[in-house]
């Protein structure tokens, strides 16, 4: 079983390209509908590289149907997560700045 969740969005990531792979010195054919799967149980986990590549994959249409619709879903929960991070910065920065603590650019 993989258990991080950067080895089963890897697992993905060398089934959808070779260029992974090769720098490793390990050939590994192309299979998209395999690649789909584990970026999708990576996805499924928070994983943003591989809602990324799911939505890279519905959008080209490589291993799984075209879908437009699941293009701008993995796209908008992507930029949702951020917005949410980003949130979170500003109010840890605005509490830091209360206590007095810098940060040099």
């Amino acid at each position: 079983m993989l258990n991080t969740l950067g080895s089963v969005f890897d697992l993905g990531l060398l089934m959808a390209t070779d260029s992974k792979g090769e720098k490793k010195g390990m050939k590994v054919p192309k299979d998209y509908p395999k690649a789909f799967k584990w970026y999708r149980k990576a996805a499924d986990r928070g994983h943003a590289e591989a809602q990324c590549g799911i939505a890279d994959m519905h959008h080209s249409g490589q291993g799984v149907p075209r879908n437009d619709i699941e293009v701008a879903y993995r796209r908008n929960d992507l930029f949702e997560r951020r917005r949410a991070l980003m949130q979170q910065w500003a109010v840890f920065l605005a509490g830091a700045e209360k206590k007095g603590i810098r940060f040099d650019r």
